[in-house]
């Protein structure tokens, strides 16, 4: 009797010190979002504190798109298998969909001991038996007004249920995301012109002025092209203002879908856009301003068509070395969409000398 009352204290104390070692990890972590770092090295850093904490498990964050109602990878670096990321990926939350999309559904914990032989995971059963996933305990990750962002997960080697402690630090983990996601957000509004969801225009400044520097360092030319969207008016006059807020948003996704994930993009004011692309030449801008007039086009109700609606470009590219200041290189920019208008064309685009 004695000696089992001994255990018991022993493992008491074990689990203390697996909380206090948890909540400096977490401490730590937050201090670190102080300095800027990304949400990205963020939930890296959370996921390596539970691992390290608890060898041989593994932790993820899904991240959840809530127009589509589908779990996403962060992003972030994973020790769990690909081929079970890949499963995950893009799949729809509900009641009985894994343990993350449940978690997300009814907005608490949801505990799976054994995934091998729970409903939920029946979908998921030959990726979890290859990775001898066995237990999965996931955690919604909720906002301040309770909007769901994501959930945080552990998963075990063996068939378990988690004790009151690691629910503390699932908890708690969970929290820390939450502060890093909305961080993100608060971030991308103060950045992003609401409508569109591009850059807004002073940020777009700045980004573009560091991907000259880039250019600068690595000796490639940077191109600068400004969009102009003609008898948008028009058709806002014709249709209505929300009409032409969807228009707007039309061009926003365009330009996401046209462009790399390296280029930039903003709305720059009322119907005018503006987008910068690194390593490029003449024919390169030209290409892609036929590649967005065409996807803009395919997008745009006929009957907006008819009106003339569509759009000018204007482009420049700026050599490695160079001495414009940004506003001069904007101007040259919207100088030759002007010139493209004038001439009747979709297009004028010039290199700098």
């Amino acid at each position: 009797m004695g000696f089992g009352s001994i255990e018991m204290s022993v493992d008491d104390l074990e689990q203390a010190r697996t909380l206090i070692q948890a909540h400096r990890k977490f401490h730590t972590i937050l201090k670190n979002m102080a300095f800027w770092q990304s949400e990205v090295e963020i939930i890296e850093q959370l996921t390596q504190a539970i691992e390290s904490l608890f060898p041989g498990r593994f932790a993820s964050v899904l991240l959840f798109n809530v127009d589509h109602s589908t779990l996403h990878m962060s992003g972030a670096h994973t020790s769990l298998p690909k081929s079970f990321t890949d499963k995950v990926e893009g799949t729809k939350i509900g009641p009985k969909n894994g343990s993350c999309g449940a978690a997300i559904y009814f907005k608490k914990p949801y505990i799976v001991e054994d995934t091998f032989n729970h409903e939920n995971w029946r979908y998921f059963r030959d990726e979890i038996r290859e990775a001898g996933l066995r237990a999965c305990w996931a955690m919604p990750i909720l906002a301040k007004n309770e909007q769901v962002l994501g959930s945080f997960a552990i998963y075990s080697p063996r068939v378990l249920a988690p004790s009151a402690i690691e629910l503390e630090i699932l908890e708690t983990a969970a929290h820390v995301a939450s502060v890093a996601l909305d961080k993100k957000q608060l971030v991308k509004a103060a950045c992003s012109d609401h409508l569109t969801s591009l850059h807004n225009r002073s940020h777009f400044e700045q980004s573009f002025e560091h991907l000259l520097s880039i250019a600068e360092r690595n000796g490639q030319a940077v191109g600068l092209v400004f969009m102009d969207l003609n008898k948008f008016k028009r058709a806002n006059d014709e249709f209505g203002h929300e009409y032409g807020d969807q228009l707007l948003r039309l061009v926003g996704r365009v330009l996401k879908q046209v462009l790399r994930n390296t280029d930039l993009s903003c709305r720059y004011g009322g119907d005018e856009f503006l987008f910068a692309c690194i390593d490029v030449c003449e024919d390169k801008l030209a290409y892609l301003c036929r590649r967005i007039a065409e996807t803009l086009q395919e997008g745009t109700a006929p009957e907006v068509t008819a009106l003339g609606f569509g759009v000018s470009f204007g482009g420049i590219v700026i050599p490695a070395e160079h001495n414009h200041a940004i506003t001069t290189l904007i101007k040259e920019a919207d100088k030759q969409m002007y010139r493209a208008k004038k001439q009747g064309r979709l297009e004028s685009i010039r290199s700098l000398g």
